[in-house]
């Protein structure tokens, strides 16, 4: 997540004198895919202990809270079907 605008911000340096705000920009937004990664992973588990949804796999927490109770917010629901359909 996130490493393809490192690698593109690597690559757009123009000088040896830019590598410190190129660094300071991959730093930054590895921070930010991080904590929203934990982010994630705090509402998840919220998520499944409040409903007692069970996962077999721990890494599918992101999937199981985008498929979230339908009666919640229907129109949400049916506007990601319609997205996921797409595809």
């Amino acid at each position: 997540m996130g490493a393809e605008i490192g690698i593109a911000t690597g690559m757009a340096v123009r000088s040896v004198k830019d590598m410190p705000a190129t660094r300071r920009i991959g730093m930054s937004w590895m921070l930010v895919t991080a904590v929203g990664s934990v982010l994630c992973g705090i509402a998840g588990l919220a998520y499944v202990t409040r409903t007692g949804l069970a996962l077999s796999d721990p890494e599918t927490i992101f999937i199981a809270v985008a498929r979230f109770d339908r009666s919640v917010q229907p129109e949400v629901s049916r506007t990601f079907d319609r997205t996921v359909e797409a595809f």
